[in-house]
């Protein structure tokens, strides 16, 4: 692989490589030990969780269990939360499993979010009747506080939430958008369409949003030989959204190498006038292209 930056800024870290075949989420730990700061990637996938410790690629199962079933992981407080088949699995910091929630209005738990002393669960679809879409907040202990949003949603994916968590962001890969609610007031306060590419309105699935409410989506559509993926950002209070990416469709995999504020920190250096950009620092000639919206 080519590169234009330094061995450090390289792009060497691939699933397959890995032998990670079909990772569902990925959170980055930040371990601090006095003036060590070591970086461990957190991988979970169906049978088990494993982790990977920069600069180093090789990945250590750390859980495994053939009925475990997870969807989407977040981190505080020296505990993983983790959602899986009509649960919510509570580990320690050694990846040790300490607690399992059970609710039986949480039948399809998705995107998950912990906070300093929340935790924020969409309730996704599900084949049940009885299940009904929802935003859950529960307390770090995973006691059930209070849900909302109930029946705003078509296939709910991801979940996230602001750094001051006075917003939430959740993409709705079914209706092709992402809604953002005011965490105060619990109430939608906008909704953002996903564009289209080839006739075809796009997906929305792997979610994250920067210490500045920049917003980043993955997006794909389907093909039969091949689906067209991109990652869009979409600049906090500007009318123009940026592709950077056509190479990832999984959005927090990517975020797990190249960190977010490193993107936005590039991306405010263009010109509105602009059409193409390279961030060869931290994407080896990804092309960036800029879409009023």
């Amino acid at each position: 692989m080519a590169s234009q930056a330094g061995r450090s800024d390289r792009a060497y870290f691939y699933t397959d490589y890995m032998d990670l075949k079909d990772a569902h989420d990925v959170y980055v730990y930040e371990n601090r030990q006095e003036d060590i700061v070591k970086y461990t990637i957190v991988v979970i996938r169906d049978g088990g969780i494993f982790t990977i410790n920069r600069p180093y690629i090789d990945a250590t199962a750390v859980y495994e269990d053939t009925k475990f079933k997870p969807f989407a992981v977040a981190f505080s407080k020296d505990k993983f939360y983790v959602t899986a088949t009509k649960t919510i699995q509570l580990f320690d910091s050694k990846f040790k499993r300490q607690d399992t929630l059970e609710d039986k209005e949480l039948i399809s738990p998705k995107g998950i979010y912990a906070g300093d002393n929340r935790l924020y669960v969409v309730n996704g679809k599900h084949e049940d009747p009885s299940n009904k879409t929802a935003i859950f907040i529960f307390d770090l202990d995973m006691k059930k506080i209070s849900k909302f949003a109930e029946g705003n949603f078509v296939d709910p994916w991801s979940l996230k939430v602001n750094l001051t968590e006075t917003m939430i962001f959740v993409s709705d890969t079914g209706a092709r958008e992402v809604k953002i609610f005011d965490n105060e007031r619990r109430k939608l306060v906008r909704t953002i369409p996903m564009p289209q590419h080839g006739g075809r309105q796009m997906q929305c699935r792997g979610l994250d949003i920067d210490e500045n409410d920049n917003v980043f989506v993955a997006l794909r559509v389907e093909g039969l030989r091949r689906q067209y993926e991109c990652i869009r950002m979409y600049p906090k209070g500007v009318k123009y959204s940026y592709i950077f990416s056509k190479a990832c469709h999984r959005l927090d995999l990517l975020k797990a190498f190249f960190p977010a504020e490193n993107i936005c920190t590039a991306l405010k250096r263009m010109s509105r006038n602009s059409s193409i950009y390279s961030i060869t620092k931290y994407f080896i000639s990804f092309e960036v292209s800029i879409t009023k919206r």
